[in-house]
């Protein structure tokens, strides 16, 4: 999770069960249904979220320069693979 929090610069929480999905889709059929009216508080009640990672700011920057210099190279490198499909297009065999 300490990676996600660092590259995306927000805090990630990991959600205690795996079918919380499913629970959100309880939450929204019941609210629908008129059977709840706050959402936020009946989730809450239903499990306890653990404290969120926190990301790190020093590696959340350095993280940001790796995908500059990423867009970088795929921005070089597009135009030669462009050329390749072309090239592949071409082949007969």
């Amino acid at each position: 999770m300490g990676i996600k929090a660092d590259v995306l610069g927000v805090p990630i929480v990991r959600m205690p069960k795996a079918e919380c999905a499913l629970l959100g889709n309880a939450l929204i059929a019941a609210t629908g249904t008129g059977f709840i009216t706050d959402i936020a508080a009946t989730a809450s009640t239903w499990h306890e979220l653990p404290a969120a990672r926190q990301p790190d700011p020093a590696r959340h920057a350095r993280y940001r320069e790796m995908r500059g210099i990423f867009d970088e190279l795929t921005e070089r490198v597009d135009p030669v693979f462009q050329r390749l499909e072309q090239f592949s297009a071409g082949d007969d065999d």
